[in-house]
């Protein structure tokens, strides 16, 4: 055997014991025997089939071959034989880890043939671990929306560390308590009870809240009750699709009065009177709990029309425990040595634990158990 003839015979990954037709039977044994032997099958029915399928076959050298139409002659393989062939196109040295049709394109081209090949390479390219590993992350919602309704007016949900005025560290310590201090004595001016912690950098310059109040006192219209300080004062008379009410009018019973009507006088300013306005007020604030009401069951309302819009593109995810997943890649468990060319997830992890079907608890296959649980958009099965 030359040099040529070492390198085509060399195989990239291991090759398993190799058997002849003559050995086991598998689906070619009923058609080799009738091409051989001219035996057929006990029922006739299976006899003519028999007979019509064989006359797509040929058998040379004792080797079983199936009249193609992109190629003249496929040779017909054995189940173990077609594993082999899977792995070494798939994974071997000339292999890319191409996807299941792609798969079964190139065995045909490379001229084999066996009745499941396409079940067989979708079964193969979805256990393959390197291909777990390096597939796209999913886009498809994968849990239903669970929208949060307010338990009282005006509820929210949220955290807030450095507030909306701010500007970026300060030069010392001492400045940023003295801003801490100054800021305090603000809210409790308000009437507040919240206090911020001195331990964050600066929060907002005095004149950040002076500047509201400023505002507020120029309006000139007795209609207007102040209301905490915002940077955004125009964007709280603005009507919201949820509720259909503006939020200011929804606090204080009442519609603000802008600066463009004070400056340009609009119609409602130039007939104000203060008796018949004060009335106005006053009956306002009776009628405002049905305000409110009305509010909060449209807000309801929208909120699940919402969630059904959303829902209606969710493919839920559900693991059960035992399972095997992988884990998203994030930012900070990413190899920057191998940039854009390493893989999107890492694993496999053992499902141990769920509080709902939404986050799980995971631990490694050498038993080590992750602290935190995982959402399950960051969570694909593991097939093996």
């Amino acid at each position: 055997m030359d040099e040529l003839d070492a390198v085509q015979y060399m195989q990239s990954i291991d090759l398993p014991e190799m058997l002849q037709i003559e050995g086991d039977e598998n689906w070619m044994t009923p058609i080799v025997s009738y091409l051989k032997d001219g035996m057929l099958l006990e029922k006739k029915d299976e006899a003519r089939k028999l007979r019509v399928k064989s006359a797509r076959y040929i058998l040379m050298d004792v080797v079983l071959y199936k009249r193609g139409f992109s190629q003249p002659l496929l040779r017909c393989l054995a189940p173990d034989e077609a594993n082999y062939m899977l792995r070494e196109v798939h994974e071997g040295a000339c292999g890319n880890h191409s996807r299941a049709r792609s798969l079964v394109y190139k065995v045909i081209r490379s001229g084999f043939y066996w009745p499941t090949i396409q079940a067989d390479a979708k079964a193969y390219v979805k256990v393959c671990d390197q291909c777990q590993h390096f597939s796209n992350i999913p886009r498809q919602l994968a849990e239903y929306l669970t929208p949060m309704m307010a338990p009282w007016p005006f509820a929210q949900w949220g955290l807030d560390i450095l507030g909306p005025g701010y500007f970026g560290a300060l030069s010392n310590w001492n400045s940023a308590n003295e801003v801490f201090d100054g800021r305090n004595r603000l809210l409790h001016k308000m009437g507040g009870s919240r206090t911020l912690s001195k331990n964050y950098t600066t929060e907002c310059q005095e004149f950040c809240l002076e500047e509201h109040w400023n505002f507020v006192s120029n309006l000139e219209s007795e209609t207007i009750t102040p209301h905490p300080p915002t940077h955004r004062p125009m964007a709280r008379t603005i009507v919201r699709t949820p509720t259909g009410e503006t939020p200011f009018k929804l606090a204080y019973a009442s519609e603000a009065v802008i600066p463009a009507e004070v400056h340009m006088t609009s119609h409602r300013v130039r007939k104000y009177q203060a008796k018949e306005n004060e009335e106005q007020l006053r009956l306002n604030l009776d009628l405002m709990d049905e305000v409110r009401m009305d509010a909060e069951q449209r807000t309801t309302r929208y909120k699940n029309l919402m969630a059904r819009q959303y829902d209606a593109m969710v493919k839920p995810r559900r693991f059960n425990i035992g399972d095997l997943v992988l884990k998203r890649v994030t930012l900070a468990t990413r190899n920057l040595a191998y940039g854009k060319l390493g893989s999107n997830w890492e694993g496999p992890y053992r499902v141990i634990n769920y509080k709902r079907q939404r986050s799980y608890y995971l631990e490694a296959l050498d038993g080590q158990r992750l602290e935190h649980p995982w959402n399950v958009e960051h969570l694909r099965k593991y097939h093996q």
